[in-house]
């Protein structure tokens, strides 16, 4: 009697691998999904730049970023002018619905649907 034995060890790494990055871009890209609507947006001719200032990297299959490039993007999301200690807070935002900590909000909704999205992705069952 002969056994013959078939190792897919090698493939199903390389799977879950991709898997894996597949998930982390599916969340770079739900938190700006979340993060674009209470992005404050300024209502000028001008026109602000918050928004469309983002880039969303992929530096491996484990690590992924998001940031807002805009000169003003870490002033708007802490909400208060670090020219003066901190002690000037935004209130009257231009766009209703918009408002500081935009990106912490909407990175905490998609870690709080992480599973679903591993699910989603095939990383996990």
């Amino acid at each position: 009697m002969s056994v013959e034995i078939n190792d897919q060890t090698v493939l199903l790494k390389e799977q879950l691998n991709n898997n894996i990055g597949l998930a982390l871009r599916m969340m770079l890209e739900e938190t700006y999904r979340e993060s674009n609507p209470i992005t404050p947006k300024r209502q000028d001719p001008i026109g602000g730049t918050l928004r469309t200032a983002v880039t969303k990297t992929m530096e491996s299959n484990t690590k992924g970023t998001i940031a807002w490039h805009a000169p003003y993007a870490y002033i708007q999301e802490r909400g208060w002018n670090p020219t003066t200690n901190g002690k000037t807070y935004f209130t009257n935002y231009t766009t209703p619905g918009t408002h500081a900590h935009f990106a912490e909000e909407s990175v905490k909704k998609v870690v709080a649907r992480s599973r679903d999205i591993l699910v989603q992705a095939g990383a996990i069952r």
